[in-house]
């Protein structure tokens, strides 16, 4: 919390005041919020409107399902010989990566496991694997028996389509964010806010989730009504 400069015309009183928050919008089962005591006030410092970072966390069931929407019944033939896609599994990988395990049945039925590093791409709005690639490491005898499961038209079908909308749990954060910006507090204080823009400036691999962190924007104000 922070105090800035008070001014007065007429009837009306006007204080600066500054506050860092940190919301974090979660998909799944609803989380106990912690509640925490206020912070210290301090002196506020230069600045126009409000910045925001909301963490929204897509947990790995959710893009499972998002993932496995977009892929089931997808059909990849090569060398006369096809795979038909049933489901994908997300989980996480060390050093930031994301693996998809990839059930599927036709000519030859198993679970291929790809492994590449999650991007944000602003212009569709969702979270992509460009470098998705076969773990070896693990499919290594599946490839063996089957050695036209490693195709290129399978991979660059799970690059192009692999993807998890992100907009949902934006327009979430957005939509709690005007929410609590614009109320009456105690019946004296009338808070009123515009969220003006929510960007995407970071996207996180985690144990419960992917992480979206985005910067929202805006401007807000108090009213005091004195009580009669």
């Amino acid at each position: 919390l922070r105090a800035g400069r008070v001014t007065g015309e007429g009837h009306v009183l006007t204080v600066r005041a500054g506050l860092d928050a940190y919301p974090k919008v979660v998909t799944g089962p609803e989380p106990d919020p912690p509640v925490k005591p206020l912070p210290p006030l301090v002196r506020e410092t230069a600045s126009s409107g409000f910045h925001v970072v909301l963490d929204g966390n897509v947990d790995y069931a959710t893009a499972s399902r998002a993932l496995t929407d977009a892929l089931r019944g997808r059909t990849v033939t090569k060398a006369g010989r096809s795979v038909t896609v049933q489901s994908v599994t997300a989980t996480p990988v060390s050093g930031g990566r994301l693996a998809l395990a990839v059930a599927f049945t036709g000519d030859a039925s198993g679970t291929l496991r790809f492994v590449g590093t999650p991007r944000y791409d602003a212009g569709s709005g969702q979270v992509m694997v460009p470098d998705l690639d076969y773990d070896l490491q693990t499919d290594s005898e599946l490839i063996n028996a089957f050695a036209w499961l490693r195709s290129d038209d399978l991979l660059t079908l799970f690059r192009d389509r692999a993807r998890v909308p992100v907009a949902p749990v934006l327009e979430r954060g957005r939509s709690l964010l005007t929410r609590g910006l614009n109320r009456t507090v105690g019946g004296a204080l009338t808070l009123s806010a515009t969220v003006d823009s929510v960007d995407v400036r970071g996207l996180y691999v985690t144990g419960p989730g992917l992480v979206v962190r985005a910067g929202a924007a805006g401007k807000a104000r108090v009213a005091v009504r004195r009580r009669r």
